[in-house]
């Protein structure tokens, strides 16, 4: 007999169309943003007293915190959803931006541009991921494609808007603008609609051999619970039988033979010589645990006697620390065992320098070309250009990996190579021209970059541990970001332009290279030996 079944599916379609256009609205109002406020505190920064060591650190705390707050967000979307996740990250980001127009004080910078900001940049691209990956299954990479595309069509036009506005409303008129502008993300989380809105119905044939071999499986495990129950019964009999051998041996002295050795060496335990024995007997069949017994016998002149002491397994939990526990829990919680594979480890080093490296260098670029003398209005056509060569190659680099045939590894590695190249020709050139020639470089390796950055970690790590993997990655991210990112503006203040921070930004780029290249290396040497 032939019976039907009724799941419930994802769209794959249909309104997640919608939830595409609400992440590309959503990353054009609050990353694009955030990538033009480089060209508002070039200037605003300078007029308020603060230092390069004060802009950096302002700078790298709205790219840190959230980072370190990455394994929050997991929980937080589970127990409360991606829309209203989405609300309240659009709230967190419009209100740090509009109220960052009203302050000069570093301390309120920090808390209002650099923690709100950075809260609210995170907690919405957490949520409007979580959505995007709940509406789509086979056709989830066509709709993060398209969703990155229309994020990229943001830094291209934002560099010349802010050049724009700053010329006719000044600095407070246009992080008031932006702040407005910031709120349309609550549009796209407003289009977050809850997934059950939205599923299909797929009818699933379901035969009768299924329904009998369900009731097979019921009968197999119905008689493992008789069986665990028969053992468990065996065992105490065992451990009763064990006592009244021992008494038994007081009355009658017939073999030479150690019975209880005997018995002792069946169930894993040996009796000491001298019959003064504490040992403790755990049985453990299948998911269920057995009670454990403590036997006890002590042996005197002229007397033998035997006890038989129940030991809870609570008991012996209790004896343990209980933060050895929770620390037990959170690792399995978080998959910090990861921790203990080189290879990961490698990895998330690697790419947490490279993005460092990376971060700081595009909110950088506008210091950096105001220290050699470009025009607010040139350094806008140079960060437009970068952003709209990182835009083609975003959708050149899958076959440009094909082409070469190589992982995404060595794909992120050869971009790593190209960007460190570009960067470097910034220290020997200074006219406009050349500096688009540079900025074209530098947008194709970001363009590259950016699509093999993202499947690097999920090449090595199974699929089960990706979620915290990527959650440590965000961490040691953050962590490297706000300790390091003050040094490249000490470097500032102390050598009177950026060149040095240039040089260290190459420096640690050029190590993650260095540090896959040479477990490249090994992994080969060892494979060869083999």
């Amino acid at each position: 007999m032939i019976t039907e079944e009724t799941n419930q599916l994802p769209p794959n379609g249909k309104w997640g169309w919608m939830i595409v256009l609400a992440y590309g609205l959503n990353g054009i109002c609050t990353v694009s943003i955030i990538q033009g406020f480089g060209l508002i505190f070039k200037d605003l920064f300078p007029r308020f007293g603060f230092n390069a060591t004060q802009g950096t650190i302002i700078i790298n705390t709205s790219f840190s915190f959230g980072m370190i707050l990455g394994l929050v967000n997991g929980p937080l979307l589970r127990n409360y959803g991606y829309r209203k996740m989405a609300i309240i990250g659009s709230l967190f980001f419009s209100i740090g931006v509009i109220i960052t127009a009203f302050i000069n004080s570093f301390t309120f910078f920090i808390l209002f541009y650099g923690i709100f900001t950075s809260l609210g940049t995170y907690m919405t691209l957490s949520a409007f991921s979580y959505a995007l990956n709940s509406y789509f299954t086979t056709k989830r990479g066509r709709a993060m494609s398209l969703a990155m595309t229309l994020i990229g069509l943001g830094p291209i036009v934002v560099p010349q808007v802010t050049s724009f506005l700053l010329s006719y409303y000044g600095f407070q008129g246009t992080i008031l603008l932006y702040g407005a502008f910031s709120f349309h993300s609550l549009i796209g989380a407003l289009l977050l609609h809850p997934l059950k809105w939205h599923v299909k119905d797929a009818i699933k044939s379901k035969s009768s051999n299924d329904e009998s071999l369900t009731k097979e499986d019921k009968n197999k495990i119905l008689d493992q619970k008789e069986t665990i129950i028969q053992e468990e019964v065996n065992i105490k009999n065992s451990i009763m039988d064990l006592n009244n051998v021992s008494r038994k041996r007081k009355i009658t002295q017939v073999s030479n033979i150690d019975h209880d050795a005997e018995i002792g060496s069946i169930y894993g335990f040996d009796i000491p010589y001298a019959r003064q024995m504490s040992e403790t007997l755990s049985v453990s069949i299948g998911e269920k645990e057995v009670d454990m017994y403590k036997i006890i016998e002590n042996g005197e002149m002229g007397k033998d006697h035997s006890k038989i002491q129940y030991n809870n397994r609570r008991c012996e939990l209790k004896n343990k620390s209980i933060m050895s526990r929770i620390l037990r829990r959170i690792a399995e919680y978080f998959d910090l065992d990861l921790l203990k594979d080189p290879g990961y480890v490698n990895l998330m080093l690697g790419m947490s320098i490279a993005v460092f490296a990376e971060m700081n260098f595009s909110q950088l670029t506008p210091f950096i070309l105001t220290d050699m003398n470009i025009s607010t209005k040139q350094i806008a056509y140079i960060m437009s250009t970068i952003a709209s060569v990182d835009l083609v190659f975003r959708i050149l680099a899958p076959f440009i990996g094909e082409w070469f045939n190589q992982p995404p590894k060595i794909m992120y590695m050869m971009s790593l190579c190209l960007l460190i190249i570009s960067r470097t020709s910034l220290l020997f050139i200074n006219g406009f021209a050349s500096l688009l020639i540079v900025a074209s470089g530098l947008g194709a390796a970001k363009g590259i970059r950016s699509i093999y950055m993202s499947l690097v970690i999920p090449s090595y790590v199974p699929i089960h541990k990706l979620p915290n993997a990527s959650g440590i990655q965000m961490i040691v991210n953050g962590m490297l970001l706000l300790c390091a990112g003050p040094m490249l503006g000490i470097m500032r203040d102390n050598f009177g332009n950026f060149a040095p921070s240039l040089i260290v930004i190459n420096s640690v780029t050029l190590f993650t290279v260095i540090m896959w290249t040479i477990e490249i290396i090994l992994i080969r040497r060892k494979k060869s030996q083999k």
